[in-house]
């Protein structure tokens, strides 16, 4: 049986090419439409959505994205100058978020909560907003006009963590600060150095407290206007409420220089070392290397045990008050006239331009120079049990909410993710979507 042959194909008119060619068309321009749709909306959700959601902060399993920080960034930087936001930007997320949310949970494994007519109130106190003279719509608007937030964002970002505050340091005072405590009655005086604090203690003996509480070098005395002179333990520092209720007080007797290394304070003195000299005259400079001491007799045992061999960066390491240069044992750097000037006084400038290189000088007093140093002179007049005055109470209870709060701090897991070229985008986006 003969194969019957295959039909012709029917060849397609010049009408039916082109319609066909217009639906391929129509196909390419619709695909190319969809594509296009797609990376302008990719592009639109990767530069105006996607960031918004991004984690900028997260302490221990609390996450804060990009809005939250947008908002915080609108509360806390109106009024900054261009030129500092970007720092107070990363401020606001490396210390503001992070104790906000710390203090949340605290009061959280405190069991302490706050109304919302608690927070109101705060609201009230904070902003001055009095509700019989401005309404809350008009007050609202004000908000908004000056942080770009609703009412309700300003209450949860700004009121309720400082409401929460409040009602916790409330707490602690009612549970722990609402009994009888022993009380000392003082005088005292705060000075920079060992030896100002013997000079005092030596006018005190001959002219009386009074005579000194106008003198230079005080840094804080009591009684004043501010304090009676009657202290429980928890006002001031350890080393004050040691010499105060440790037993080792004497009745009407001016206590030795008590060392307190809470206080910051001015005077010190140095123990130099010139390495290296560059320059002439007016530009002339040196590279130093210098120990900071709060005692003369100090400066001097290291200037003697340095001559004697021991190493200077050592005992910069170990003893030194200045705290840029501690960790670098003792290295300055090169300093000019001017930078010499104000390290180690006017007055030791001369010496050191003049002295012979890698020579130990002997101790450079400089009464200016700020280091946390100070010493006591404490006279106990009297001691009773009372109760606490409430700015007594306040000042204890502030203190110890501290505490808890750096402790806490220290131990949670806080992580802020803006750094290197792709942190400082962030915050780049963050400020211009802030209403500053």
């Amino acid at each position: 049986m003969s194969k019957r042959p295959d039909e012709p194909r029917r060849r397609l008119s010049k009408w039916d090419r082109e319609r066909q060619r217009r639906r391929i068309l129509q196909f390419v321009i619709a695909f190319v439409i969809v594509v296009a749709l797609v990376l302008v909306g990719f592009g639109y959700w990767d530069s105006q959505v996607k960031p918004w959601n991004q984690v900028i902060v997260k302490i221990n399993d609390v996450e804060f994205d990009m809005r939250y920080f947008v908002n915080m960034l609108s509360i806390w930087l109106p009024g900054t100058q261009p030129h500092e936001q970007v720092y107070y930007a990363r401020m606001v997320a490396e210390d503001i978020m992070p104790v906000y949310e710390i203090k949340r949970q605290l009061a959280a494994k405190m069991g302490v909560e706050v109304t919302e007519e608690e927070v109101r109130a705060h609201l009230i106190d904070f902003f001055d907003y009095d509700p019989e003279e401005q309404s809350e719509a008009d007050f609202s608007k004000k908000l908004e006009e000056n942080f770009g937030l609703t009412l309700e964002e300003v209450k949860e970002l700004l009121v309720k963590p400082m409401a929460l505050e409040k009602k916790m340091q409330q707490v602690i005072r009612e549970q722990d600060y609402d009994g009888v405590f022993e009380h000392a009655k003082i005088e005292a005086i705060l000075v920079g150095t060992e030896q100002t604090a013997l000079e005092f203690r030596q006018k005190w003996e001959t002219y009386g407290f009074g005579a000194l509480t106008n003198q230079t070098g005080v840094a804080r005395y009591y009684p004043n206007d501010d304090h009676d002179g009657w202290f429980p333990a928890g006002i001031e520092t350890e080393a004050f409420d040691a010499y105060l209720f440790g037993g080792s007080a004497n009745l009407n007797e001016i206590s030795q220089p008590i060392r307190d290394t809470a206080n910051w304070t001015r005077g010190g003195y140095w123990v130099v070392q010139v390495m290296e000299r560059a320059g002439e005259d007016e530009n002339i400079t040196s590279r130093i290397l210098a120990i900071l001491v709060d005692s003369e007799v100090t400066a001097q045992d290291l200037h003697d045990r340095i001559a004697a061999g021991e190493d200077f960066a050592e005992l910069a390491e170990e003893y030194s008050l200045h705290t840029t240069s501690k960790a670098e044992g003792g290295e300055m750097g090169w300093l000019d006239k001017d930078g010499l000037k104000g390290q180690f006084g006017e007055d030791n400038v001369n010496h050191l331009l003049t002295i012979d290189l890698e020579t130990v000088t002997g101790p450079l007093y400089n009464e200016n120079i700020s280091k946390q140093s100070s010493y006591w002179l404490i006279n106990v007049l009297d001691h009773k049990d009372d109760h606490l005055i409430d700015s007594d109470a306040e000042r204890i209870v502030q203190k110890v909410f501290n505490d808890m709060v750096e402790e806490e701090t220290a131990a949670a897991n806080i992580q802020v993710f803006l750094e290197g070229a792709l942190g400082e985008e962030r915050i780049a986006w963050a400020l211009r979507k802030a209403n500053l």
